[in-house]
């Protein structure tokens, strides 16, 4: 049985490989709006509640839209669960998911793609207009869910609440990013997302209540478990887990025997083969690496503890042994999956999340008896039963709590670079076959030779394919492919990142009033390149857009120096643009000129004081601002490729017409940072200069001629 499910889930792979790096398609008809207000008509079939809008995802024929509705929020909540399961009609803005930002960055349209949603329709509450339920039984689950809501939040904290709703049905949208960065950071966040463990814990509670094993109790475990499935809005984990336990309920009483292994491959076939999405999705990856590192791993490491407990006559060391085969093998199904999607390692989530288990065990069973109570009780008996629930509830939310606190006391920083996504599917690869019983067997009939081609032919596909697929930006696993120069996307702001001769350096970190793009954009975009330090960062000018994000960085990662335009000019003038850095490098031959927020004064003077001063790249003055690129500045300079560095609708009308026209009319290739995202340089050489953006669905080709550095002046 497993060679076909193997063979099946082999051709599934190849499948969304080849599907997605060579066929990426939107197929959405509503695309072509975009821009445009549209109304749409389908089925509501999940909600989250955000906090600024409330997400619905739409059902429309084939396909799913997500509707961002405002003025929605949690004091109602019963209302918005209400839509559930409704026939609605929307009238809103149509848009396209965001893309990747920056180099391998998250992708947020992929992201939705994996979930069938191609489009985003943004309206408010007068514009959605709910009809007659379609999905009865989808429309009554969720007013079940609100009720039990309703009832525990006049009990419970907030924090309290997040923690249960998260817990319960894997609804992390209530919870603070603080508290939820702790669980994450612990390595125990998958208890706030439904997964297979929530499963098997509703699975394992019923075989508790009924012992004996008929037709008619695993009927209604199938139906508890679907209803369960519902209610956590049918997350992957939890697709997953209920069909292996149907299937081997099925098994049972076919009187078959049940395979883990062929079962967790048989449905991640199927599950692919139905969207090919789905392999990008960390929720797939890490649900279904956690189900074959308990198939294969924890195996091996139990025969591995009782062949060293005989083999000392120990007893206990059997038992240890056995004990910690789960927790070891879940650790190492998902810490490199963790690092690579969450830039983080924490070895003590094997400690923690025994606790955090058993825990979440407790809880789990104590708020499905609050939801039970909150529908099936009449009210004033009901209302008692909840109240002693969630006083239950938070006692233990409280452990737990304490739990997550000490983890981060002992634990520290956690964040690490992510690994090389071809070194991760080798790492996978070699994880599971070396500790497989073919591979066993292969070794004990000293079948040396078919071992070794295996071994050869893993490493060769596991480094070549994912290049040939685009999923590595080099053919050694081991290299990130960073690229020599990026000009950050941070929105309305300047950041470039220059990875050359050994060195990183920042110049300027972009900054915003209302986010930390430190923390959000330039530490993940560090980590997820292999980029551990900064050996340089440079601060032009003092204003926000640009000074802001390198001392946000300074506090959470390390800069070895930085350098101020105070510290080059030695005082800062009352105009900041009058003193702000301009810079100059030569990387592969190719001048680049970085002109912060220079104005046509200070360009004015750079030609004074460097006769013949001219670049191959410029990376335009103040966001191209009318302020800037004076038309003697650039036809002077003449480059061949200009960056606009400028935030998506910002408030200031950057860049100004004028610049666009100059940079066309004199024939001067351009890329807005605004339009197409982060730009890197691919290859620069005596013919052409080669850039791409982070999406990489825009390549700039340049011819050009070698030019002398000109930089010679006082």
């Amino acid at each position: 049985m497993r060679r076909p499910a193997f063979l099946l889930l082999f051709f599934a792979l190849a499948f969304a490989l080849i599907r997605t790096a060579f066929f990426d398609t939107d197929r959405s008809a509503l695309t072509s709006m975009e821009g445009n207000v549209a109304r749409i008509e389908g089925v509501v079939c999940e909600v989250k509640i955000k906090e600024y809008y409330t997400a619905f995802t739409v059902k429309c024929g084939n396909e799913k839209v997500l509707v961002k509705v405002k003025d929605i929020g949690r004091s109602s909540l019963r209302t918005v669960y209400d839509y559930i399961g409704r026939r609605v009609r929307v009238a809103g803005s149509i848009s396209i998911p965001s893309g990747r930002r920056n180099p391998k960055g998250f992708d947020y349209r992929q992201y939705l793609k994996g979930k069938n949603i191609f489009t985003i329709c943004e309206t408010n509450q007068y514009k959605i207009k709910a009809y007659e339920v379609v999905y009865p039984v989808r429309h009554l689950i969720s007013l079940i869910k609100s009720a039990f809501y309703d009832a525990a939040d006049g009990y419970l904290s907030d924090e309290d609440f997040a923690m249960t709703a998260g817990i319960l049905f894997g609804e992390t949208s209530y919870l603070d990013d603080d508290v939820y960065d702790s669980f994450r950071n612990n390595g125990i966040a998958h208890i706030l997302a439904v997964s297979g463990l929530h499963v098997n814990m509703v699975y394992d509670l019923l075989r508790k209540l009924f012992r004996k094993k008929t037709p008619l109790i695993d009927i209604f475990g199938i139906l508890l478990i679907s209803a369960y499935a519902v209610l956590s809005n049918f997350s992957t984990s939890v697709l997953r887990a209920s069909f292996m336990i149907i299937m081997k309920i099925a098994a049972f009483h076919l009187d078959r025997r049940y395979d883990s292994l062929s079962a967790i491959s048989l449905i991640a076939a199927v599950m692919l083969l139905s969207d090919p999405y789905l392999i990008y999705s960390s929720g797939m990856q890490l649900s279904f690496c956690a189900a074959y590192s308990m198939a294969i791993v924890s195996p091996w490491v139990t025969n591995k503890a009782a062949f060293l407990a005989d083999k000392r006559k120990s007893d206990l060391l059997y038992k240890t042994g056995k004990a910690a085969a789960p927790g070891l093998s879940v650790f190492a199904g998902t810490a490199p999956l963790c690092a690579y999607h969450f830039l983080t390692f924490t070895p003590l989530s094997m400690i923690i999340n025994p606790f955090a288990i058993a825990l979440a065990g407790i809880i789990l069973p104590a708020g499905l008896l609050g939801l039970a109570a909150s529908c099936l009780v009449p009210a004033p008996v009901s209302d008692l039963f909840i109240y002693l629930d969630c006083s239950l509830l938070s006692l233990l939310l409280k452990a737990l709590g304490l739990l997550t606190k000490a983890g981060t006391m002992f634990a520290g920083s956690t964040s690490v670079c992510a690994p090389p996504a071809a070194l991760l599917i080798l790492y996978y690869a070699f994880l599971f076959f070396l500790l497989s019983e073919g591979r066993y067997i292969l070794h004990r009939t000293r079948r040396y030779f078919e071992l070794a081609l295996i071994e050869i032919l893993l490493l060769t596909a596991g480094s070549a394919l994912p290049f040939a697929l685009k999923i590595s930006d080099s053919i050694f696993p081991w290299e990130y492919g960073t690229a020599k120069i990026t000009f950050l996307d941070v929105g309305q702001g300047d950041c470039i990142h220059i990875h050359y001769g050994g060195k990183d350096i920042l110049i300027d970190g972009g900054g915003s009033y209302y986010s930390n793009i430190a923390e959000d954009t330039i530490k993940p975009y560090l980590l997820k390149n292999g980029i551990k330090d900064i050996d340089l960062a440079i601060v032009t000018h003092e204003d926000q857009d640009h000074c802001k994000g390198i001392y946000e960085l300074d506090e959470i990662f390390e800069i070895d120096k930085i350098v101020t335009n105070k510290d080059v000019y030695g005082v800062k003038t009352e105009d900041e643009n009058d003193s702000c850095i301009v810079s100059s490098i030569e990387i592969d031959g190719a001048v680049f000129l970085l002109m912060s927020d220079a104005d046509t004064y200070r360009e004015d003077y750079l030609l004074s004081a460097y006769p013949g001063l001219e670049c191959d790249v410029l990376k335009a003055g103040h966001h191209g601002s009318a302020g800037s690129s004076s038309e003697r500045f650039i036809h002077s300079v003449s480059p061949y490729f200009t960056v606009l560095s400028v935030g998506k609708n910002n408030s200031y009308g950057h860049p100004a017409p004028r610049v666009i026209e100059l940079l066309e009319t004199s024939g001067i290739i351009y890329a807005r940072t605004d339009e197409c995202g982060a730009v890197s340089l691919k290859k620069a050489d005596d013919k052409e200069l080669v850039f791409v953006n982070a999406a990489r669905n825009r390549i700039w080709r340049i011819p050009r001629q070698p030019r002398q550095n000109t930089l010679q002046g006082p």
